[in-house]
């Protein structure tokens, strides 16, 4: 087992990186620990960091949301608890460890087995009730609609519990939802998971960078549908006035630091997909003014316009009158300095806060416009906490295949169209020009005088496995017994509509009823928990009333696109319906059918 470091340590981690030489850094062995609880020690302890940047030291940790209130005289500066998490913690180290997309899979491999151990508290306490949002909303569009504002982000905190190694539970996060700026920072006392893929301020040389986030939205449940989503994002109306307003905010933050005329958005509006979530971004680029230091940079810019509002004095103002609690570390600055002067900070969203009793916090957001709608942006704040609960699985994808002397590989094409697809869904490399030469090579081992079932696997690093077996298409023209699951499918599982090894729910239940009934039972068929019909084991279902075309339920209602399924409706052989147990009673005949061994008819045991 590779050492995994000691703390304090600070580690930043680009998890979205393949194969790159300088995908993470890892600070340890600090030479001091610079920190401050309250107020009124930030311009102190902040001095000091450019006094450790000038000796050639790195530094590396974070900067809570409150500090900003320190950095602007016009604004309240409430007492801050001390049983929070310190105000700034920044590490003193010496030159980084720097570590490949290699060594990071190195470093994490051996907590891979207990990351389905490892886990957070279903059910997270919200320090704020639905009423007490909608109150805090209700203030919000008041200031908006008497001008006072253009937009406010209001945020709120789930406090949870964790248990588990948290090496095994940072390694879970950085697979559920990989980001650029992924962070595990061990202080002694606290432990920071962060999976935030927003860049509050990168500077290279003279060149200042921002990636200010504004826009959401759920990605789907297919590369189809992700991509109809993406579209749909970049295009509406209200989230391109919040993403412009905000990087308008920064491109005149900006403008105090850097040389007139310099600063440009370079990027707007472009729309990129983490895991389960939509986020639209905008990039601002300027060139700085000569000799000007971080603490000039960042007290002009801190924090971040995209996590408070526009303009961003009253935003603030109206976050300490409309939220409960400070909001620390999340909203800050994380991140490092070098002594270059070069430095990244994030901003630290999707984080997690624990103590060393597993016990803290994460916190979620929203930005409140002119036509935000209060469930809209309730909703949105639920969303962006689920990559805590996306738990990696270990999978690989399928295609299983006819191949028969005369016509070789049935619909090949569709098959390695849904492979591709499902990968890029997955982010798995499908190298298909590859497992077309192995599928040919795999051919002309065969007898060519017996047809065969071939199973293509491909998994998560991109290496493909091929079986086959030998078959004989079933003459028997008696109906087959199929029966009804008891277990009932959630239509909102996106493993549902993807080829895979993980189905545990099927496997069980055909399984069982295999034990049950000794072979009579050729599938089962499975309902969502709406009621609908959906899909067998590993049949798509058609149901034969009075009339053709033959009936099959909407993708939508959480099944596979069957290949064969899909040749029947293209040819007008079958429509979709939404089908419930009553339709299975009525029909005429029932079929089910897959690419391999065609429609099969059935008769239903209830």
């Amino acid at each position: 087992m590779p050492d995994f470091p000691i703390p304090p340590f600070v580690l930043l981690d680009d998890s979205r990186s393949r194969d790159r030489v300088d995908a993470g850094l890892l600070f340890q062995n600090p030479v001091e620990i610079l920190e401050c609880i309250n107020l009124d020690q930030v311009p102190d302890v902040l001095a000091k960091l450019g006094d450790a940047q000038k000796k050639g030291f790195y530094l590396a940790g974070w900067i809570s949301y409150e500090c900003g209130l320190g950095l602007h005289p016009t604004l309240n500066k409430p007492d801050i608890p001390t049983s929070i998490e310190p105000l700034i913690w920044m590490g003193v180290f010496n030159t980084p460890k720097r570590l490949s997309s290699e060594n990071l899979e190195t470093l994490f491999h051996p907590f891979g087995k207990l990351e389905n151990t490892s886990g957070f508290s279903a059910s997270p306490d919200a320090n704020e009730t639905d009423a007490e949002f909608a109150t805090a909303f209700t203030k919000i569009m008041d200031y908006i609609s008497a001008g006072d504002i253009y937009q406010v982000n209001h945020t709120f905190r789930l406090n949870l519990e964790a248990h588990g190694l948290i090496a095994a539970l940072y390694s879970r996060l950085r697979k559920a939802q990989p980001v650029a700026f992924g962070s595990l920072i061990d202080t002694g006392t606290w432990n920071v998971l962060s999976a935030s893929p927003e860049l509050f301020i990168c500077r290279k040389g003279d060149k200042l960078m921002s990636r200010p986030m504004k826009g959401t939205a759920r990605s789907g449940k297919t590369w189809q549908e992700i991509q109809k989503n993406m579209a749909a994002l970049k295009c509406d109306e209200k989230n391109r006035a919040e993403n412009l307003m905000i990087t308008d905010l920064i491109r005149n933050d900006f403008s105090r630091v850097c040389e007139p005329g310099s600063v440009v958005v370079s990027k707007l509006f472009e729309v990129e997909r983490f895991s389960q979530i939509l986020q639209m971004s905008s990039e601002v680029v300027g060139t700085l003014k000569p000799k000007i230091a971080f603490s000039d940079i960042f007290e002009n810019l801190f924090p971040c316009g995209s996590i408070t509002g526009a303009p961003k004095i009253r935003a603030m103002e109206i976050i300490q009158e409309t939220e409960k609690e400070p909001r620390g570390l999340y909203t800050g600055a994380l991140g490092y300095i070098a002594p270059s002067g070069d430095f990244t900070l994030s901003v630290p969203i999707r984080t997690v806060l624990l103590d060393k009793l597993g016990k803290g916090h994460m916190a979620v957001g929203s930005g409140i416009v002119a036509n935000s709608t209060l469930k809209d942006e309730y909703d949105e704040c639920l969303l962006k906490s689920h990559f805590i609960y996306n738990a990696p699985q270990n999978f690989a994808l399928i295609e299983t295949m006819l191949w028969t002397p005369n016509r070789g590989f049935s619909d090949l094409k569709k098959h390695l169209d849904r492979l591709f697809n499902s990968a890029r869904y997955f982010e798995f490399p499908c190298p298909i020009e590859t497992i077309k030469k192995e599928l040919i090579k795999l051919e002309s081992s065969f007898d060519h005088s017996t047809p065969q079932r071939v199973r293509l696997t491909l998994s998560k690093e991109g290496k493909t496995c091929l079986q086959h077996w030998s078959f004989t298409p079933s003459n028997n023209n008696n109906p087959v017994m199929v029966t009804l699951a008891s277990e009932r499918v959630d239509r909102n599982d996106l493993f549902l509509f993807h080829k895979t090894t993980h189905r545990p729910l099927y496997d069980q239940a055909f399984k069982t009823a295999k034990g049950n009934d000794s072979n009579e039972i050729y599938d089962m068929i499975f309902q969502n928990k709406q009621g609908e019909i959906t899909e067998g084991t590993f049949n798509s279902v058609f149901v034969e009333k009075d009339q053709r075309p033959l009936l099959t339920p909407p993708l939508k209602a959480g099944l596979l696109p069957g290949i064969l399924r899909g040749k029947l409706l293209d040819s007008g052989r079958a429509r979709e319906t939404s089908l419930t147990i009553n339709d299975l009673v009525k029909a005429k005949n029932i079929y089910l059918g897959n690419s391999v061994r065609g429609l099969v008819k059935t008769r239903l045991l209830i």
